[in-house]
């Protein structure tokens, strides 16, 4: 629930910080900071619960592999969307990608705050999940920016592509991060 209140409160925040200023460092920093705090604790409040909320237990694999790209990647979308869908309307001009690319940094850097001392650890974990989850966030930007811009079935089918392959790709690196032993 506080990862609810927290979430829906960052938005909010947001959402007048983008009604008072169109700087540029303002879209940085709050696409941080929601990143941070918002998607990750949305995310992290879906899969710490997930057992209680569905029932359906599953094992590590099976929660870093599927569940947590799958939760990870919607909650990204959820915010990414919901934010330039409100600058949309709001006629700002609004850098959706440069939003994205935010919020998929501030999520890493909070996913990756407690990454073990080990330096090939600190190296998967630690860089390639930065680069990971900001590569995803363009894509989910990318596909939002063109979802506003035009309504056509094309574009809301070119969301629904990037979706899965941010999923995808996230899943991959999970992975590979869990096979090479750095949890």
């Amino acid at each position: 629930m506080l990862g609810i209140i927290v979430s829906v409160s960052l938005l909010l925040f947001w959402i007048l910080v983008v009604y008072l200023s169109k700087r540029r460092l303002y879209i940085i920093l709050v696409g941080v900071g929601i990143g941070i705090a918002g998607v990750f604790s949305l995310a992290g409040a879906v899969e710490y619960n997930w057992c209680q909320i569905t029932g359906i237990s599953l094992t590590e694999y099976q929660s870093k592999t599927v569940l947590a790209p799958v939760v990870e990647e919607l909650s990204k979308f959820l915010f990414i969307f919901s934010v330039s869908w409100y600058a949309y309307h709001k006629r700002n001009p609004f850098a959706t990608e440069l939003f994205g690319a935010s919020v998929g940094l501030g999520f890493a850097f909070i996913e990756n705050f407690s990454v073990a001392a080990d330096p090939l650890s600190a190296f998967f974990r630690g860089f390639l999940s930065w680069a990971t989850h900001m590569v995803t966030a363009l894509f989910l930007s990318y596909g939002v920016r063109r979802l506003l811009g035009s309504k056509s079935k094309r574009n809301a089918f070119c969301v629904i592509i990037l979706l899965i392959a941010a999923m995808g790709i996230h899943s991959l690196f999970n992975h590979i991060v869990l096979s090479l032993g750095f949890h």
